[in-house]
């Protein structure tokens, strides 16, 4: 058995791409067990409402460590039969997964980052999981989650901007997509927030590209101070920035919007260095409100950049260095 899991490891590590890597992961689990099914479910954006209830019952609601009651669970049937207080209902979330008699998932982590649960089945049924299985589970699991790390930090690194460090535009419209989704099932507020440097050309004209490469640098730097951890701050291209602000509305992207706005416009003429003037930004902020949740996700991700992008363009026709907030329904 220690080949076949050095195997798997190997196999894991040497998948060309996320989705070879999700199929991997999961064919060798299933025959390492010789189990009908194993699936291997996520706990980031997209979790679908069966997973959501999982987590729930585990103590797993948001990222962050794999609690340490987290073991495998094994034999959902007799799960069942002692549903206790600490985990009421999990038997039977888990049976929706799982169309067989027994199953198990073991956590799926890489150090304190949990990723989520490895979960196998079979359809026999007489067939109880040992003690072997368990270990052999919880092996696969941590060599999942090891590969799965290493897969997304490359991913993160090519979705970099490479000067100032933010995630970039075709990364943000992912996790867009992501969020929206889970907005339109759990109710919660998703907004964008769109700013950028006012009058930047000047700054290269005048001053030359590294001046101006600095500012947008520091620019970033504030974007990143002044969002949440749950936010994800983007240089959407140019000297234009952006924040996906999963759980906020208007107000409170507004509010954010203009302690950003503000804290970059409080830093005396000087200390833009080596630009030696002050440095504005101008502001737009959109929600993604109840009449975009029934066009598609596609659809109302690009409303509500566009009308992010309309409140922006407001800001800077009113002026500039201000924060506009979308006032369409």
């Amino acid at each position: 058995m220690t080949d076949a899991l050095l195997q798997a490891a190997h196999a894991f590590l040497d998948a060309p791409d996320h989705d070879s890597l999700i199929s991997t992961i999961q064919s060798r689990t299933a025959a390492a067990l010789g189990a009908m099914d194993a699936r291997l479910l996520r706990a980031g954006g997209g979790r679908d409402e069966i997973f959501d209830s999982i987590s729930l019952q585990l103590g797993l609601a948001g990222a962050g460590q794999s609690p340490d009651d987290l073991r495998v669970f094994a034999d959902i049937a007799g799960v069942a039969r002692n549903d206790d207080a600490d985990h009421p209902g999990l038997a039977q979330a888990v049976a929706q997964l799982a169309p067989g008699e027994h199953a198990m998932l073991a956590p799926v982590s890489a150090g304190d980052l949990f990723i989520g649960v490895l979960l196998v089945c079979d359809e026999q049924g007489q067939r109880t999981f040992s003690d072997v299985d368990e270990a052999v589970l919880i092996e696969l699991a941590r060599f999942a989650g090891q590969a799965l790390r290493s897969e997304e930090i490359a991913r993160d690194r090519e979705a970099r901007d490479g000067l100032t460090g933010l995630w970039d535009q075709a990364y943000l419209r992912r996790e867009m997509l992501i969020e929206a989704d889970r907005c339109q099932r759990t109710l919660q507020p998703l907004s964008l927030l769109l700013f950028d440097i006012d009058h930047f050309k000047r700054i290269n004209d005048t001053a030359g590209h590294p001046a101006g490469d600095a500012v947008l640098r520091q620019v970033a730097a504030f974007l990143n101070e002044h969002s949440r951890s749950r936010d994800l701050a983007v240089r959407y291209g140019g000297e234009e920035f952006a924040m996906l602000m999963p759980g906020a509305d208007t107000t409170a992207a507004g509010h954010a919007a203009e302690r950003l706005r503000q804290a970059i416009a409080d830093v005396p003429a000087g200390d833009w260095a080596p630009w030696p003037q002050t440095v504005t930004v101008s502001c737009g902020v959109a929600m993604l409100t109840r009449d975009l949740t029934g066009i598609g996700l596609e659809q109302a991700v690009q409303e509500l950049i566009g009308r992010a992008d309309e409140a922006l363009y407001a800001s800077k026709r009113g002026g500039r260095n201000r924060t506009t907030v979308s006032d369409r329904p």
